[in-house]
């Protein structure tokens, strides 16, 4: 059984080219992964949800 990761922020806006901004952006209107809250002050995303995400994208294009 393999562990769950998880991304912050910084990762995350690396990994995917984007700012900070979009990512909420993209929450807000665009079915992107919502963050899970680690601590009460951080929060982060499954690298699995956001996977799943940019693969559901892919195979619909650019909708």
């Amino acid at each position: 059984m393999a562990l769950e990761t998880y991304l912050r922020m910084p990762e995350l806006t690396r990994r995917l080219g984007i700012a900070r901004s979009t990512i909420y952006k993209l929450m807000q209107q665009d079915g992107f992964p919502k963050p899970l809250k680690i601590t009460p002050r951080a929060v982060a995303w499954s690298q699995q949800d956001i996977e799943d995400y940019l693969r559901r994208k892919t195979a619909h294009g650019s909708d």
